[in-house]
C-alpha cells in the first residue's frame, strides 16, 4: 500500500519538479515499454538507471521509459491495465495478487523492507509500546502496512492508541518537536534528520519478526502468455543493471544528479546508496532471487491482519517461473570455452534412494546434489540430463564406464580415483548412528565392539569403518530402506550414514522402531565427481560451483534438510527384565533353579541398569556441553571465528551505557576490504572465503579487552575500542591499516582496506556512532581507498589522529 498506491507518501520526500515520464529517443528495430516507479527518481531505483545507460536494454531489443509517480496513481492498476508493461511494487504486491489482481512477481530487490518508525531521542520512545499515547506523524496506509501493522500487533498496540498526526511528508514536525515519532524510511529520512542534528531512535519492524520483501518488480499475467520472451529480457537486463549499480554507486549518483533529479543532494543520494546496498544484502541473497517461505510467512500475516481472508496454496503461480537469475559472469579458459561447445549436454548418475542429498522421483535425479548441479551448471550453459541408476554402486560404475559424466554427491577417495576426479567439497556432513530404540545413547562407536552394523555397499562409511574401528562386523545392504529394514528386524544391531539421510530415511520408512543414537565420530565432504579422462570438466564445474552465490546455495540446502535426531536413553527393556527377576523370585519354593537364574537376571539387571546411568550422566554431560557450542555459535560467525553481526551490536549497546555513565571515551571503526567482490568474481567463493578468514586472523591479532572485533556483514567489520579517544584510536586504525596493506594473502596477494572512524558524543545511541562512523568509511572509499576517515564532530584538537 505505502509503493503501491499514491505519490503522495512520507518515504521519498521531495516533491514533483520533473517531468514524469522520461522517455528515450525513438530507435528503429526496438520495442518501447515502460516501467511504473512507485516514487520520483533517486537511488531506490539505481539499477534501472544503469541498465539504461548501459545500453543493456537495447542489447535485449527493448526501449524503456522509466515513470514517475503521480499523485492518485495505483502502480498495480497502471500495470493490470496495460498502460505500463512493468512496475515495481512492495510486500503488499502478495495482498494484491491475493485479492485477485492478475500480476506476476518477476523478481525481488530489497531482502528487507526499508519502512521504519523514527522517534525522538528526548521522547522517551524506544520500542513500539512506548507509542502508546504519543504523537506519530502518519497516514493510514503506513498503519495498514504489512511490517508496520504486524510489528504493532505483536507489541499489542491498537492504532487508536496513538495521536496520530497527519503525515505532511517532511521531517520539519519532528525537528521542532510537534510530533514525537513519524513513519519514515529509512534510506532516506534518517540522514535528513542526521543533517539536521536531531537525535533519533529507529524503531525497525525487522526487530520484531516483520522482515518483509520491498522493491518488488512485477508484470501482469497477460506480459507474461502473451510475451514470455520479453519478461526475460526485460528482468535479465535489469539485473544485470543492478549488479552494476551496486559495483559503481559513485557513477551513478552523479548520473542521476545530472541526468534525473536534483531534488536530492549528492551527499543524500551518497547516503541513500549506502543504505540500499544493506538492504539487498547481496552477499547473502542472489540477486533477484523470491523465497516462497517468506512470501507464505508474508501470507500468513495478511491472514492475521484481515488483509486476506483466503491462503493460496500455490504461491507458486505469484512467481515468474523463468530460470534466469543473474549469476556472476565466469571466467572460462579457451579449452573450457571449447569444451562447452562440444558438450553442452552432460549426464548425471545419482544414486536412488540417498535423500536428502540425492533421490529418483519419476526417473530424474532430486535432492541437494542435483539441484545445485542444475544450478551451478547452467551458468555456464551446460544442461544436465539425468541417467537413472537402481544403486549407488551401478551410479559409481556407470561414470567409471563413461556411461555417465558427473556424480552430484560424491565423497572423494583413493580408491575411486583415477577414472573419476572430485571438484573441492561444497559441503561437510556429519554422521549418524542409527539403532533400534531399545539401544540407549552411543557416546562412543567403540561401545559396539563385536557387533554388526548396517552399511551401503560402495559407499564411504564401509570403507571409514573398516579402516578404523575392524572389530566391528559389517553387513553389506544395496539400498538404504533395505538396511534400515534389516536393522528394524535385528539382522543388524545397527546402521552408519549422514545424520540427514539418516534421519531422513526413517520418517520415510515408517520404521517406529529406529532412532539416532549417536553421533559416528567422522565427518564426510561431499564433492562433485567427474570422468577424468575430460580434464577441462573438473575445471569448469569448480568454477561454475564457486559462481553459485552462498545464499542460495544455503536455500537449495534449507529446501532439502529437515531432519530431527533425538539421541535418548531407553529404560523400557530394564523394566521388563526387572519384572521377569520379581516372576521368578516368587516361586522361589517350588523352583529352585530358576531362582539361580533370577539372581544372575538380577545382577545383569544392576549392571545394564549402571550402564544405562552412566550412559544418561554422559548424556547430561554432552547436552551441556552441547548448549555451550550452541551458545558459541548463536554469538560467532561460522566463517570467520569473531562475534557475529547480533552479538557485536549487543556489545556496543552496552558499551555504549557503560561509556556514558561513566563519562569514559568510547571510539567505534568500521572497515571494508577494498575490492573484495573482484576476489570472488575473479579467484571463487571459496577463495573469498579464505582471505575473510586470513583478514579475520589480522584483526583477531589486535583483539583484547580494549579491543572487541566482529564481523558486521560480508567483508565489513566493527571495532569497538572503550575508553579510548579519537587519536588513540587513528593509531590503532593505522596500524591495522599499514597491517593489511603488507599481508600477502595466498591465492590473491596484497590487499588493502578502508576505514572510518568516529567517537561516542553525550547522549548518542549506537546506532548514532555507527552511522557516523558508516559514513566516513563510505568517505574513505570515495576518496581512493586503502585510508582512515575520521569524524572528528565533539573532538578536541589533542586527540586528533
Amino acid at each position: 500500500m505505502l509503493l503501491l498506491v499514491i505519490f503522495a507518501g512520507f518515504a521519498h520526500g521531495a516533491s514533483q519538479d520533473q517531468d514524469a515520464v522520461i522517455p528515450p529517443p525513438e530507435r528503429p528495430g526496438v520495442t518501447p515499454i515502460s516501467l511504473q516507479l512507485p516514487w520520483v527518481h533517486q537511488f531506490e531505483f539505481a539499477g534501472f538507471y544503469a541498465a539504461i545507460e548501459q545500453g543493456y536494454y537495447l542489447e535485449e531489443g527493448l526501449e524503456v521509459s522509466l515513470r514517475e509517480a503521480s499523485a492518485g496513481v495505483s502502480v498495480v492498476d497502471e500495470v493490470v491495465s496495460g498502460r505500463a508493461e512493468y512496475g515495481l511494487g512492495n510486500a503488499d504486491l502478495l495482498a494484491s495478487w491475493g485479492r485477485g489482481a492478475p500480476i506476476v512477481l518477476m523478481a525481488n530487490l530489497f531482502k528487507h523492507s526499508p519502512l521504519v518508525v523514527l522517534a525522538r531521542q528526548d521522547s522517551g520512545i524506544r520500542q513500539p509500546r512506548d507509542l502508546i499515547g504519543k504523537r506519530l506523524m502518519t497516514q493510514p496506509m503506513d498503519l495498514n502496512s504489512a511490517e508496520i501493522s504486524y510489528m504493532l500487533h505483536q507489541a499489542q498496540v491498537r492504532p487508536d492508541q496513538m495521536q496520530q498526526v497527519a503525515h505532511s511528508y517532511r521531517i520539519k514536525e519532528l525537528v521542532d518537536g510537534e510530533v514525537d515519532a513519524m513513519t519514515a524510511y529509512i534510506t532516506n529520512q534518517t540522514y535528513e534528520l542526521q543533517a539536521a542534528g536531531v537525535d533519533t531512535v529507529i524503531i525497525d519492524p525487522a526487530n520484531y519478526g516483520a522482515d518483509f520483501y520491498s522493491n518488488n518488480l512485477f508484470t501482469s499475467q497477460k506480459e507474461v502468455q502473451l510475451h514470455p520472451e520479453r519478461v526475460a529480457a526485460f528482468r535479465r537486463a535489469s539485473l544485470k543493471g543492478w549488479r552494476y549499480a551496486l559495483e559503481h554507486p559513485a557513477e551513478i549518483v552523479d548520473l542521476i544528479y545530472r541526468d534525473y533529479s536534483q531534488r536530492k543532494s549528492m551527499a543524500a543520494l551518497y547516503y541513500e546508496a549506502r543504505e540500499v546496498t544493506k538492504l539487498i544484502s547481496e552477499e547473502v541473497y542472489p540477486l533477484g532471487s523470491v523465497d516462497l517461505q517468506r512470501l507464505h510467512r508474508l501470507q500468513e500475516v495478511y491472514l492475521l491482519s484481515g488483509a486476506l481472508t483466503i491462503a493460496s496454496n500455490d504461491l507458486q503461480s505469484f512467481v515468474w517461473q523463468g530460470r534466469d537469475e543473474l549469476q556472476p559472469e565466469i571466467a572460462l579458459t579457451e579449452k573450457e570455452q571449447l569444451f562447452i561447445q562440444k558438450h553442452s549436454r552432460l549426464r548425471l548418475c545419482s544414486s536412488p534412494d540417498w535423500l536428502p542429498y540425492e533421490g529418483v522421483q519419476d526417473n530424474a535425479s532430486i535432492g541437494i546434489g542435483p539441484d545445485l548441479m542444475r544450478e551451478a551448471l547452467a551458468g555456464v550453459g551446460i544442461e544436465v540430463v539425468d541417467v537413472v541408476s537402481e544403486t549407488w554402486n551401478e551410479a559409481l560404475q556407470a561414470i567409471k564406464d563413461r556411461r555417465c559424466d558427473l556424480l552430484s554427491a560424491v565423497v572423494p577417495s583413493s580408491d575411486r580415483q583415477p577414472l573419476i576426479s572430485f571438484t573441492e567439497s561444497y559441503v561437510d556432513v556429519s554422521n549418524a548412528i542409527v539403532t533400534r530404540d531399545s539401544q540407549a545413547y552411543i557416546s562412543d562407536i567403540r561401545e559396539l565392539k563385536g557387533k554388526s552394523l548396517a552399511v551401503l555397499t560402495g559407499g564411504i562409511h564401509e570403507a571409514l569403518l573398516l579402516r578404523h574401528f575392524p572389530d566391528i562386523r559389517l553387513k553389506n545392504y544395496a539400498t538404504m530402506d533395505k538396511a534400515l529394514l534389516g536393522l528394524s528386524k535385528g539382522e543388524v544391531d545397527g546402521f552408519v550414514d549422514t545424520i540427514a539421510t539418516s534421519g531422513y530415511g526413517i520418517r520415510q520408512s515408517g520404521l517406529q522402531n529406529l532412532h539416532i543414537a549417536g553421533l559416528f565420530p567422522y565427518k564426510t565432504p561431499l564433492s562433485v565427481g567427474v570422468r577424468s579422462d575430460w580434464p577441462e570438466l573438473r575445471t569448469l564445474v569448480q568454477k561454475a560451483y564457486d559462481s553459485v552465490p552462498e545464499g542460495r546455495m544455503n536455500e537449495i540446502i534449507r529446501h532439502w534438510v529437515q531432519v530431527t535426531a533425538e539421541p535418548e536413553v531407553s529404560n523400557a527393556v530394564l523394566w521388563r527384565a526387572a519384572g521377569i527377576v520379581i516372576l521368578l523370585m516368587t516361586v522361589f519354593l517350588v523352583f529352585y533353579s530358576r531362582l539361580r537364574r533370577a539372581n544372575q537376571a538380577l545382577a545383569q539387571e544392576i549392571v545394564q541398569r549402571r550402564k544405562a546411568e552412566e550412559a544418561t550422566l554422559r548424556l547430561n554431560d554432552e547436552l551441556i556441553s552441547k548448549n555451550q557450542q550452541l551458545e558459541t555459535l548463536s554469538r560467532t560467525d561460522a566463517l570467520t571465528g569473531l562475534k557475529n553481526r547480533y552479538h557485536i551490536e549487543n556489545t556496543l549497546e552496552e558499551a555504549v551505557v557503560h561509556c556514558l555513565s561513566r563519562q569514559k571515551g568510547l571510539s567505534v571503526m568500521l572497515l571494508d576490504m577494498d575490492h573484495f567482490k573482484q576476489v570472488n568474481d575473479r579467484f571463487g567463493h571459496n577463495t573469498g572465503d579464505r582471505v575473510l578468514k586470513a583478514f579475520a586472523d589480522i584483526m583477531k591479532g589486535f583483539s583484547s579487552d580494549r579491543l572487541i572485533i566482529g564481523r558486521w556483514g560480508g567483508e565489513e567489520f566493527l571495532l569497538i575500542l572503550p575508553d579510548t579517544d579519537l587519536g588513540a584510536a587513528g593509531q590503532v586504525a593505522q596500524e591495522i591499516r599499514r597491517k593489511v596493506e603488507t599481508t600477502f594473502f595466498p591465492d590473491v596477494g596484497h590487499l588493502t582496506v578502508s576505514i572510518g572512524l568516529a567517537a561516542l558524543q553525550p547522549e548518542e545511541s549506537a546506532y548514532q556512532i555507527t552511522s557516523r562512523a558508516d559514513r566516513m568509511l563510505y568517505q574513505a572509499k570515495s576518496s581512493g581507498r586503502n585510508c582512515v576517515m575520521t569524524d572528528i564532530r565533539g573532538a578536541r584538537r589533542s586527540e586528533l589522529p
